[in-house]
């Protein structure tokens, strides 16, 4: 079974009855509510779906689901595709008002959910005026009160089925909703096979659940037993869960990887059990890199993409081994072999750019969602190339360095510049606890970059902080604002990242103010 070239050959059915096939009474589910074999899994999976036949769910259905972090929230996903519906996640970091804003707009026909769930929804239904059948599961996957008595068939399958629901909330932190076909789908699988190869009798541990059947699918079609982590998002406990699982295989976010690397507790916990750990979905430097394939001990490879196009590059455990600079500093180079493109367009012409020129980061793939679900417009699409909203560059080898957003991209008279490289000046160079740097378009001239420090002394000399911005890249410093802060504000739900729509707004009325001084003149 091989998914190599991301080119459909069967059903998503039939994907999933793969993914199931391989234990019997062999273990196949770690969970916080115990542990299924392959035939128990199998089981729960197909009473769901009995279930939600029984009770007319018809194929292309979108079947909402809402749990704790345990197994009834990949039964609930492998269930309704069994029974020929679209999953679709009410992750438990929405508020209940998104959760129905969401069932109405997606026009949901059934909910499954655990019996701690049911009351509040229930109100929130009736309150929205939305009749709905709710379907109760326990945490283990199992039926709180089925009414099916007899064996159901699976859905016949088609190729043009929608696989599930996920969401992106990008940098706004408000959900975009996209539909994956069954060819996106199948890529984002072939990817993850792609990263961690296709092994056996290896242990992975799933840090996230809701909305995540792909990758869920991907182990248990690499004959991978699934752990499902329900503990706290530090790296001291998931070092804990790597030893007493027996982990082999792990994605885990960058923040939290560096946090493996420099904390003390880690040291004491051996998860020499580790063969191979993918991180990505943040900037992390080329030191930072060397840092982190030194000290895990095991095969350590980066990817890049996004939600509405799955992974797009990938940097290998041999770049990781290389020790080069040069090779770290990059995102890797795309997954040709699954039809993956990567080009460099100009800013203004939409041309194809050379090696080693700025410009914007376009993706062409099978990984492609090219519309929000329920849109008739394309979403960021230039004919059939995805805009990333990220810049940056491609070298002569095909490896892609990204620079930063397209947003974090300022123009000036002499050139283009990125806030990252401005924030790191600041930091290496200047008495500060945080620094966060983006520019602003005024209706009277050209852009202003504006930068926000939280100082880590009394005092900071803020016209020598100008000075050396201003000559290192070429910037007028009238154009120049710098201003201090107690705290850089960060997002609510993405702690690490720092919240540059509420600084522009910050910005935009410092901008006013300005051309309101100039009226007046």
């Amino acid at each position: 079974m091989t998914f190599h070239d991301s080119k459909p050959d069967r059903s998503l059915v039939r994907i999933v009855r793969d993914a199931l096939a391989w234990a019997d009474d062999e273990e196949m589910i770690v969970a916080p509510s115990g542990n299924l074999s392959g035939s128990q899994m199998r089981s729960r999976c197909d009473a769901l779906r009995d279930e939600l036949l029984k009770q007319g769910a018809t194929p292309q259905t979108c079947i909402a689901y809402a749990g704790s972090v345990d197994v009834g929230v990949l039964v609930s996903q492998l269930g309704i595709v069994l029974a020929g519906g679209i999953p679709v996640p009410l992750a438990s970091h929405y508020p209940i008002d998104i959760w129905i804003q969401f069932i109405i707009d997606f026009n949901v026909k059934f909910i499954i959910c655990e019996p701690d769930n049911t009351l509040p929804l229930r109100n929130a239904l009736e309150k929205a005026s939305v009749p709905l059948q709710i379907i109760e599961i326990r945490p283990d996957g199992t039926l709180l009160n089925p009414t099916c008595l007899d064996t159901k068939e699976d859905h016949a399958g088609s190729a043009l089925d929608l696989a599930e629901i996920i969401f992106s909330s990008g940098s706004t932190g408000f959900p975009k909703a996209f539909a994956l076909t069954l060819e996106a789908e199948y890529y984002f699988i072939s990817t993850w096979l792609t990263v961690y190869g296709e092994r056996q009798h290896g242990r992975f541990l799933c840090l996230s659940m809701s909305g995540n059947m792909h990758t869920c699918l991907s182990a248990l079609l690499r004959h991978e037993v699934l752990v499902i982590y329900a503990g706290s998002m530090n790296a001291r406990e998931i070092a804990r869960a790597i030893n007493q699982h027996r982990i082999t295989d792990l994605f885990i976010p960058p923040s939290i990887l560096m946090d493996f690397i420099n904390n003390r507790e880690v040291d004491t916990v051996d998860i020499s059990t580790l063969q191979r750990v993918a991180y990505g979905g943040q900037a992390v430097s080329a030191t930072e890199k060397n840092r982190i394939a030194e000290k895990i001990g095991c095969e350590v490879l980066q990817f890049y993409g996004g939600t509405e196009s799955g992974l797009l590059t990938f940097l290998g455990p041999e770049e990781h081994r290389s020790g080069d600079a040069d090779l770290l500093s990059s995102a890797g180079k795309a997954f040709a072999e699954l039809g993956t493109s990567i080009q460099i367009w100009d800013f203004n012409s939409d041309k194809p750019l050379e090696s080693g020129q700025i410009g914007r980061i376009m993706a062409f793939g099978h990984g492609i969602t090219r519309r929000l679900f329920g849109s008739n417009e394309d979403f960021q699409m230039r004919g059939d190339w995805r805009d990333t909203d990220d810049v940056g560059y491609l070298n002569e080898d095909g490896y892609l360095f990204i620079k930063g957003r397209a947003s974090d991209a300022i123009r000036t008279n002499a050139r283009v510049i990125f806030s990252g490289d401005v924030e790191s000046l600041i930091a290496a160079n200047f008495n500060v606890a945080e620094v966060a740097v983006h520019g602003m378009s005024n209706s009277l001239d050209n852009d202003h970059i504006f930068v926000w420090v939280k100082p880590s002394a009394k005092i900071l000399d803020k016209a020598n902080l100008a000075h050396r911005v201003s000559a290192e890249f070429a910037i007028d410093e009238q154009y120049l604002h710098i201003e201090l802060l107690e705290e850089i504000p960060h997002h609510q739900r993405l702690a690490y990242k720092v919240d540059k729509a509420l600084l522009r707004s910050k910005a935009v009325e410092f901008l006013k103010n300005t051309e309101n001084e100039a009226d007046q003149l």
